[in-house]
């Protein structure tokens, strides 16, 4: 299992360190949560950025359908700092001192321009090409 980032191997130890054995935790970084215990609940590890916790408007859908415990960690601390249940959050919204926040990942090229370029009525009011045209045409 090669855990990818320092929030997550924190979190991997602390798992540990509250009664699971390494072989009863399915990694699965690049999907949400970050890790399943053999007796299914799913654990999701957020690096804390002040106060705000952010979550990808793909991954509410995913930590929806399970028990899943949101593991909020700092860079200072090797322990999370919270440890919150997903389906008693309000998000967008707060628990306790945490905002929290949904961020929009663009899943494609053309999603990424179209937050570029707020409306079709307005790049063809202006008469310029899109950054896609201008990146085919070089």
């Amino acid at each position: 299992m090669a855990i990818r980032t320092d929030s997550e191997k924190k979190a991997f130890t602390w798992l540990i360190q509250t009664g699971y054995q390494p072989q009863d935790l399915r990694y699965q970084g690049r999907t949400s949560p970050d890790f399943i215990g053999k007796d299914g609940r799913g654990f999701e590890v957020k690096l804390v950025n002040g106060r705000t916790i952010m979550f990808a408007d793909t991954q509410i859908e995913k930590l929806s359908g399970q028990e899943t415990y949101i593991l909020v960690f700092s860079h200072k601390s090797p322990l999370p700092q919270a440890v919150l249940q997903f389906q008693k959050l309000n998000i967008p919204g707060y628990s306790g001192n945490y905002r929290l926040i949904i961020v929009h990942y663009p899943t494609s090229s053309i999603d990424k321009y179209w937050q570029v370029i707020p409306s079709v009525e307005n790049w063809e009011a202006k008469g310029g090409e899109t950054e896609l045209e201008k990146e085919k045409a070089t």
